[in-house]
């Protein structure tokens, strides 16, 4: 017993002694390998809570900020991870791991040539990371489509890195050249920064592949056009007409994929959009008495609301791109929330139309950055409104209509040496509509340009030309050119048969400075002009003020593709 109470004693005595303390554990060397060991098992958003809390303590630890900033690239924030690599200043010992990161981070941002000057220096180098700048040249080289430089870089890793970390990697980019900028080599750290947005960005809401954007925007519209009025009491067009027309826009939307598989990808997804309009007379009423908080010039009987559900599928089969795309979509108008001040009993919403669009294409992919697309718009409108109205551009049965499909043939260029995009289109789109006076034929060319002026500021230009020629003529009482309209009690006076033939031209511009690859702010300015030689009660004009702001998620790029699906050059507003 005496012995236990004296070695239990001894041990207290040894405990108090002053060089006991110094066997303690360190908490910040305890939180500093903790940060190391979840950036080890890739987790990231752990590690970087660890870190961040580790130089709190220890600001001037420059090893630590370059993995810090390591870190952040592999949550998918390579702006942010470049901040803190460029500031860094790590020992020798880390300053081509610092090196490395940073060319990742300037690939992922888009600036492809910054990123390709770091990985040439390292690769010369007799550092470890040669090995793995010279895998990344030769995975980025192929996914950007350059055949020749990947094979370069491809055969110059198997001479040097006879058994390297990446030797079956680099042995398969050598097998799919042909398919070069056709598909990602799923080894590359451009690869795997793609997968680590879903999973560890702060921004991201689903751990698999995904994107999701939201707009806001505001419209200005002012033209001129026809209205009903009346001449010396007799009913007639008037011709001219000025007229203004204000919107308040917001979407959103989500999109899912892709799924891959057999060789195919995927998308499925839903938009919504919302648009407020007013008019110029409102707004006149409004502004004389701004203070009437009662009278607000945007109707809520105007607000219409569009639901659009959608899907898409595509694969590749050498230099050709096979695909479809489809959408069902529901129009809404009017408010059951908020009822009109002058008419407050008007509380309700009430169906405006549905629609279906089919489209199937098919592309050409040659010289690497010419692709050349061709496909079927097969498209029908319901209006719930004015059935009449309601038409559909493909009629694949026998009837009363020989079957016609309507078609577009696309082509667009990459001149990357000039920071140029074009795109260039013909199309003849057939309208069957139900009221068989409306139904046409729209044939016409357009063109659009997209300039890259600096890495955040972009310039787009699009024009188009149009004839669209009516199935049926018009009955007229008097000559063609007359603006009067006819009264079935007109006894005696002579019909006119007049064919109907509308030009329509529009032209556009767009000013895009985008924050990031994920945020821009659009002017758009966009004029179109309706002309009919004879009949010129179907003229109008119309100029267009757009501003826009956009935020997606994980890129602009991916998002815009499905904000305006196969409108054709004519249908699109220009604001990505």
């Amino acid at each position: 017993m005496w012995n236990r109470k004296a070695w239990l004693l001894c041990g207290l005595l040894l405990a108090r002694m002053p060089g006991a303390a110094a066997q303690a554990p360190n908490p910040d060397s305890i939180l500093l390998s903790q940060a190391q060991e979840e950036f080890s098992q890739r987790r990231y958003s752990d590690a970087l809570n660890s870190f961040r809390a580790y130089l709190r303590n220890h600001p001037d630890d420059q090893d630590t900020w370059t993995r810090f900033a390591a870190t952040y690239y592999h949550t998918g924030q390579a702006k942010q991870a470049l901040i803190y690599l460029r500031k860094a200043r790590p020992p020798a010992a880390l300053r081509n791991y610092n090196q490395f990161y940073q060319a990742l981070c300037y690939d992922a941002l888009g600036d492809r040539n910054q990123a390709n000057r770091i990985l040439n220096r390292l690769i010369k180098t007799d550092d470890s990371f040669a090995e793995d700048a010279l895998f990344e040249k030769a995975a980025n080289r192929f996914e950007d489509g350059d055949a020749a430089e990947a094979k370069a870089a491809a055969e110059d890793y198997l001479k040097r890195f006879r058994d390297g970390r990446y030797k079956a990697a680099v042995e398969q980019i050598l097998r799919q050249l042909p398919l070069a900028g056709k598909m990602e080599v799923p080894e590359s750290q451009r690869a795997r920064y793609r997968k680590s947005y879903f999973e560890q960005h702060p921004l991201s809401i689903l751990p698999y592949p995904h994107l999701w954007y939201y707009r806001l925007g505001y419209s200005y519209v002012r033209g001129t056009r026809s209205n009903p009025g009346y001449d010396k009491g007799e009913p007639t067009i008037e011709t001219g007409i000025g007229y203004e027309q204000f919107k308040l826009l917001t979407s959103a939307g989500l999109t899912i994929g892709p799924f891959t598989g057999n060789g195919a990808q995927s998308y499925i997804g839903y938009n919504y959009s919302q648009d407020w309009l007013s008019d110029g007379d409102r707004m006149t009423t409004y502004f004389n008495d701004p203070t009437d908080l009662q009278y607000f010039p945007f109707r809520p009987d105007l607000m219409e609301r569009t639901h659009r559900l959608f899907a898409e599928s595509s694969s590749r089969r050498g230099d050709f791109s096979f695909g479809a795309y489809a959408h069902w979509e529901f129009k809404r108008s009017g408010s059951e929330l908020f009822p009109a001040p002058e008419r407050p009993e008007i509380r309700k919403a009430f169906d405006v139309s549905t629609g279906t669009l089919f489209v199937p294409w098919v592309e050409w992919n040659y010289l690497g950055d010419h692709r050349l697309r061709s496909f079927f718009l097969m498209e029908k409108l319901l209006n719930r409104e004015q059935s009449d109205f309601s038409f559909k551009t493909y009629n694949l049965s026998t009837g009363s209509e020989d079957p016609f499909l309507s078609l577009s043939l696309q082509h667009s260029s990459d001149w990357q040496s000039l920071n140029l995009k074009t795109t260039f289109e013909l199309f003849r789109w057939r309208y069957l509509s139900n009221d068989f006076w409306e139904s046409y034929v729209s044939t016409g060319l357009a063109a659009a340009g997209e300039l890259q002026l600096f890495p955040q500021i972009k310039l787009s230009a699009r024009a188009a030309f149009m004839d669209n020629s009516y199935d049926y003529a018009t009955i007229k009482t008097g000559p063609c050119s007359s603006s009067k309209t006819s009264q079935t009690s007109d006894v005696g006076v002579s019909a006119s048969l007049c064919e109907r033939s509308d030009q329509k031209f529009r032209v556009g511009a767009s000013l895009i400075y985008l924050t990031n690859k994920q945020q821009a702010l659009s002017a758009v300015l966009d004029y179109r002009d309706l002309t009919n030689a004879t009949q010129k009660v179907y003229n109008e004009t119309a100029l267009d003020l757009l501003f826009v702001y956009t935020h997606s998620f994980p890129s602009l790029s991916g998002a815009s593709r499905f904000i305006e699906p196969y409108r054709g050059l004519t249908g699109t507003q220009g604001v990505l």
